[in-house]
């Protein structure tokens, strides 16, 4: 027994593991903390406004950078990984423009088909957000790698405090959803920006923006599955997981859509924790394999750990969602609680597959994710239809989305367990 806790003090990869659970962990802590005050202070309608533009950025974010910061992990030399990174922002700048005159010229067009007039003067802060959110991405990619785990969980619980007293405090004066907007998107430059002055002193990654053309086409072709697939797999991703909240604000209107958004923030809060594993879990899981170790074995050891540390407050959630929600956010917040108990479900495989989303990326399988990631869409479309079309119910098209997720998650857990066992 006493060499089994030496072991786990001297191992790393626990050390990292908890570094990148305490940061979240506190981060989370101290959203929970505000969150009684600051959904009082904004009501319903305020975090549905804010839910639907979450909703649309969501969507976005994955092809911000084409998921190139995602190879910067993979990459065996620091060069290739800078110039991967160099390439990551030129992208981003350059994607961030083209969605801001997108959005100049289609407004209308996005406003009427998604039946969302009132977010209409919000949507040129979307490109703004997207930009910050891309550095977001390649500067913790970069930690990562450096596995400056200490650094990513201390900006974490930075940027929560900081974000929710901004919160709190123009929540007195202003309480609208604008001011909810402004706040979340500058919390990704407040973030990125953390990240750079926190990690710079210990990163190689403060360096001129130059590339040239011969490294630029020997990069992004060595690493091209990533636009390829894995962008693609990502934003399919991200569409399937914003159709509620798009849908929900098309039938029901901004009121349901505030309650979902607080339902899928609330229960988002330990799927953070499953992130900050998969983060930790990636350049493990990346290594192993190039050294021709058991990764199976690693696979199923993270995936069975998360499930006992996610059981307890899932189940609680599911158990007694609607009084929880009632008693921590407000009586006018019950029907968020009945959102969340069926959320909880996806949620907590969801939050157990993020050492198998880690290893299909280490394993090279982003086609697969990409075809994955379409059939999920689809079955999940068709799910939370039948709600709406058929039984005219928000719960029900929750309830069914939820369960869809269920299925799916359970799938693709096994299939990469089932190919990292191949591999070795």
């Amino acid at each position: 027994m006493k060499k089994k806790i030496n072991l786990i003090r001297e191992s790393k990869f626990i050390k990292n593991i908890l570094l990148a659970i305490m940061g979240t962990a506190g981060a989370q802590a101290i959203t929970m903390l505000f969150s009684p005050v600051i959904t009082r202070l904004y009501g319903v309608e305020s975090f549905g406004l804010l839910g639907t533009f979450t909703a649309i950025l969501t969507v976005l974010i994955p092809i911000s950078a084409l998921s190139y910061p995602i190879a910067i992990v993979l990459s065996k030399e620091d060069n290739e990984a800078e110039n991967i990174a160099k390439i990551s922002v030129i992208i981003s700048i350059l994607i961030s423009i083209s969605s801001a005159l997108f959005i100049i010229v289609f407004s209308d067009y996005i406003v009427r088909s998604l039946n969302i007039e009132y977010l209409r003067d919000y949507l040129i802060i979307i490109p703004i957000a997207l930009f910050f959110s891309a550095l977001k991405q390649i500067l913790e990619q970069w930690l990562i790698r450096n596995k400056l785990f200490r650094i990513t969980a201390q900006v974490a619980v930075y940027q929560s405090l900081f974000l929710n007293i901004v919160k709190t405090f123009f929540g007195w004066f202003s309480p609208s959803g604008f001011v909810l907007i402004i706040i979340t998107s500058l919390g990704y430059f407040t973030y990125a920006t953390l990240l750079f002055i926190v990690g710079g002193n210990n990163s190689k990654l403060i360096k001129k923006i130059s590339l040239n053309k011969s490294e630029f086409k020997s990069v992004t072709y060595k690493y091209k599955d990533f636009p390829l697939y894995r962008a693609p797999q990502q934003f399919i991703n991200a569409l399937s997981q914003s159709l509620p909240t798009l849908m929900l604000a098309s039938f029901f209107g901004s009121k349901s859509v505030g309650f979902y958004a607080l339902s899928r923030m609330i229960m988002g809060i330990p799927s953070m924790l499953g992130k900050s594993v998969g983060d930790v879990f990636y350049p493990q899981v990346t290594g192993a394999i190039n050294q021709g170790k058991n990764v199976s074995k690693l696979l199923i050891q993270a995936t069975s750990s998360l499930f006992f540390i996610g059981l307890i407050p899932f189940s609680i959630v599911i158990l007694f969602g609607p009084w929880l929600f009632s008693f921590v956010f407000g009586a006018d917040w019950i029907i968020a609680g009945e959102y969340s108990q069926w959320l909880s479900l996806a949620m907590f495989f969801s939050f157990i597959n993020r050492p198998a989303v880690s290893t299909l990326a280490a394993l090279r399988l982003q086609k697969f994710f990409l075809v994955y990631e379409i059939v999920s869409a689809i079955v999940r479309f068709t799910a939370i239809s039948l709600g709406f079309y058929l039984y005219k119910s928000d719960i029900f098209a929750v309830a069914a989305f939820s369960c869809s997720g269920v299925v799916l998650n359970i799938f693709l857990i096994f299939y990469t367990i089932t190919k990292s066992k191949a591999k070795t």
